[in-house]
């Protein structure tokens, strides 16, 4: 019966293939005879095709896994990618062996074996979608203590129970007010958030004068950091001695403010993926090493507009994505060495700073048809997380005006993206019902 059901599905797939290439074919005579140019006949073919294609196979083809539905609109741009690529690689590479059987045979079905690959995995994929949604990821809010609108919108919604973590800024202006609200909610899980780009240091400022600028504020960036663990000589070994001055003085002041026994940490703008900040903890002793590190393992969620991803090119969210997933991929086997709790999954960098609307809800599901389970293989995994930036201001501007020590972060949080945010968790249960 199987069989049978793969042979009918290969059948199937090479007759709307067959009828694809006669639809390139059918251009590419009918235009000339119109006056159109041959190359430029032969490009529409393509792309009628191409598009032919894209809608068949899900409509037939795959049918059993996408029950229909359209795969998504990423699939036909590798498609569509991948075989011009070929196209135009294949022939100049194999030209000296143009005229062998066995290179000719590789130059028809190579892009047909390509494209089954690729509509499989969009299937799959579109398959994974139509699953049941599973149970939530853990939602979290960065940046706690770091001003009073902020605090408001994370203890609000933890006390709706929309939120589940936060990760709090020892050294900020409100982080006391931050405490104490920690204080009435022990359900919420608290972070450490790691400052090393902004805002005073905690450490005393003779002992770490390669990371404070003038005024004596923090200054790292994320490229002298990378360069700091690509080259530990000379100054760059100095930065990093200092800057481990300056995390233990973050995390003595983190056990001390919460009393916690079990340090979960990450870093404000990330900076905790980089080697120069992360190696140094694994040296700590075991009441200041951390039990838990976030990292970056983001997949693309489906369903989303073009509006949302030409944002994400813009804003260079997925340039950002990609040195995260890199320096990410790098960080986990220590952690499963050294015995460090990880997040399994994780959502907020692509849309980074925009987690509102149609982002936020497939981000929300792509989570939750990844079904995530703790078992015996490796308990350093925990749950997915999605990470978020709320604000509520009081006034009706909604706009927050953050101190102006922490200038990077100032013009984030004059964004009224940050009040869209803190709305759209509250109304998210809603919307993924709404999308179905």
């Amino acid at each position: 019966m199987v069989l049978g059901a793969g042979v009918m599905g290969v059948a199937v797939y090479g007759l709307v293939g067959a009828m694809a290439a006669a639809l390139h074919a059918l251009f590419l005579l009918l235009l000339p005879r119109m006056g159109v140019p041959l190359p430029l006949a032969n490009l529409i073919g393509f792309l009628v095709a191409s598009l032919w294609s894209y809608g068949a196979h899900a409509r037939f083809s795959f049918r059993r896994q996408t029950r229909g539905r359209a795969f998504p609109r990423r699939w036909l741009l590798c498609q569509l990618g991948l075989n011009v690529a070929l196209s135009l690689l294949l022939p100049w590479l194999l030209a000296p062996w143009a005229r062998w059987w066995p290179v000719v045979l590789l130059l028809v079905f190579t892009p047909t074996a390509v494209n089954y690959a690729v509509w499989s995995l969009a299937a799959r994929q579109v398959a994974r979608n139509l699953q049941p949604l599973g149970p939530p990821p853990a939602h979290h809010a960065d940046d706690l203590g770091l001003d009073p609108a902020i605090n408001r919108a994370i203890f609000d919604l933890a006390d709706r129970g929309l939120l589940q973590s936060t990760s709090l800024m020892v050294g900020a202006p409100a982080a006391a007010e931050a405490i104490a609200g920690l204080r009435l909610r022990p359900q919420l899980t608290v972070c450490l958030h790691l400052v090393l780009s902004e805002g005073p240091p905690l450490a005393p400022a003779g002992q770490i004068p390669l990371l404070l600028d003038e005024a004596g504020l923090l200054k790292l960036g994320f490229a002298e950091l990378l360069l700091a663990s690509l080259w530990p000589f000379g100054r760059c070994r100095r930065l990093a001695q200092q800057l481990a001055i300056e995390v233990v003085a973050q995390l003595r002041a983190f056990v001390a403010l919460t009393g916690t026994t079990a340090i979960h940490l990450d870093g404000h703008q990330h900076l905790h993926l980089l080697p120069v900040v992360w190696r140094p903890l694994m040296r700590l002793p075991p009441e200041l090493r951390p039990v838990w590190l976030r990292t970056v393992r983001e997949a693309w969620p489906a369903g989303l507009p073009l509006q949302a991803w030409a944002r994400c090119l813009v804003s260079a969210g997925w340039l950002k994505w990609l040195v995260l997933s890199g320096l990410s991929l790098q960080l986990r086997p220590v952690l499963r060495r050294e015995g460090i709790a990880t997040n399994a999954s994780f959502a907020g960098v692509l849309f980074t700073g925009r987690m509102a609307d149609r982002a936020l809800v497939a981000c929300e599901r792509h989570l939750r048809t990844r079904a995530f389970r703790q078992d015996g293989a490796d308990r350093t995994l925990t749950k997915p997380l999605l990470l978020l930036h709320p604000g509520l201001p009081e006034q009706g501007d909604l706009a927050i005006t953050i101190d102006r020590r922490y200038r990077q972060s100032a013009p984030f949080y004059a964004s009224r993206w940050r009040y869209r945010e803190y709305e759209a968790l509250g109304g998210l249960e809603a919307a993924l019902v709404d999308l179905g």
